[in-house]
């Protein structure tokens, strides 16, 4: 979460929130999605991470293109108790209540997911919504193509989806983003491929992730004063 607190610092610095005459911000409100990733990563890995390109594209849009109006809402985690709740659906859901999944054990899926809504000034809608997945790793490094996450395991629409794969048993300081050659290697189409990102993320020290600290406190506001509105600017 400190991520989090970092970019929300690094989103209300600029002036997307003047310009939308939100004047009050709560902790639950929603951080620029490339803020999140510099405020995760050390900053020679971010510059690395935002040329990324889609798996299934190698002519794709960057990262830092595909996501420039991407927002993540969350703030705290909920446990699933079942896959039934992987979905763009639920993800929508997820968006309104500040929420991120932690999905249940299983080597061969996803540890969790978060949503992620495309434009500021856009409703809390399912066709706003995107998927971010992520999978923790031990294990020492193998061929990064055997761990892509296939794009389509909460639904799919017109929006890029991001992944992550965190190997944190790797001794390397690194990020690699995964290609596939055939959509065979993980069971989805094309079109999927062509507009999703996977991030592998090396290691675990402070070459890897970002050191940074907050700036001041004015964005730790007590949770019990958290309120999400059901759209982000738009009617």
């Amino acid at each position: 979460m400190l991520a989090r607190s970092v970019a929300l610092e690094e989103t209300l610095a600029g002036d997307i929130y003047q310009r939308l005459s939100i004047q009050t911000v709560c902790v639950g409100a929603p951080v620029k999605g490339l803020d999140w990733l510099r405020a995760l990563l050390s900053e020679e890995l971010y510059n690395q991470a935002r040329q990324a390109r889609p798996c299934g594209d190698e002519n794709g849009a960057t990262l830092e293109d595909a996501f420039e109006d991407a927002w993540f809402t969350f703030s705290h985690f909920a446990k699933a108790e079942d896959s039934s709740l992987i979905s763009i659906k639920y993800l929508t859901a997820c968006n309104v209540c500040g929420m991120a999944i932690q999905c249940p054990p299983n080597p061969y899926s996803i540890d969790g997911m978060f949503g992620i809504h495309f434009g500021i000034d856009k409703p809390i809608k399912e066709k706003n919504t995107g998927a971010g997945l992520w999978k923790a790793r031990f294990r020492e490094d193998g061929d990064i193509n055997e761990h892509v996450i296939n794009p389509t395991i909460a639904g799919s629409n017109k929006n890029p989806t991001l992944a992550f794969v965190f190997e944190m048993g790797s001794s390397d300081s690194k990020v690699v983003a995964s290609r596939v050659d055939s959509p065979r290697a993980i069971g989805s189409g094309n079109d999927a491929l062509g507009k999703h990102y996977q991030l592998v993320v090396h290691g675990v020290t402070s070459a890897t992730f970002s050191v940074r600290r907050l700036k001041s406190q004015s964005s730790q506001v007590p949770a019990a004063t958290r309120a999400v509105p059901t759209t982000l600017g738009g009617e």
